[in-house]
């Protein structure tokens, strides 16, 4: 079943990098970068939900638990126990913090600066540099 999963998981990060890709595109104008935010979330986002139907699980309604609960599924979560040899075990738990963390860091810059809130007034938004890399971040992460 792990098998399957990771497999899974691999088809949700192709298809979420078209997505990422597709709305991201490499011409990103300046002011874009609200939408790189929002986009880089739903990357995130979509790729756990694709693993939890995947199970037949209800994805919990908030972000950090629905990237959790995806990460302990795929037995990728730092609480999980990824490794059999004890010298490892906390360096690669720490491996796997890191990428629940810039999920939920993401999360956090998009409510923020980010698209999708409908707002009255545009966000204040990171530079284009920052933004890219917190695709790239998400892309690893996913």
């Amino acid at each position: 079943m792990i098998r399957e999963l990771i497999s899974t998981w691999a088809l949700a990060t192709r298809f979420g990098n078209v997505i990422a890709g597709g709305l991201c595109a490499p011409t990103l104008t300046e002011g874009d970068s609200a939408l790189l935010l929002g986009s880089s979330k739903e990357l995130l986002e979509s790729t756990a939900k694709i693993v939890l139907e995947r199970v037949h699980e209800e994805p919990p309604t908030k972000f950090p638990g629905l990237i959790s609960r995806a990460l302990e599924i795929l037995k990728l979560h730092p609480k999980s126990d990824p490794t059999q040899r004890e010298d490892l075990l906390e360096p690669v738990r720490k491996i796997l913090g890191g990428v629940l963390q810039i999920a939920i860091e993401v999360n956090e810059l998009r409510n923020e600066r980010g698209t999708g809130h409908g707002r009255l007034q545009a966000p204040v938004t990171l530079g284009d540099r920052h933004s890219r890399r917190s695709l790239a971040r998400c892309r690893t992460a996913a």
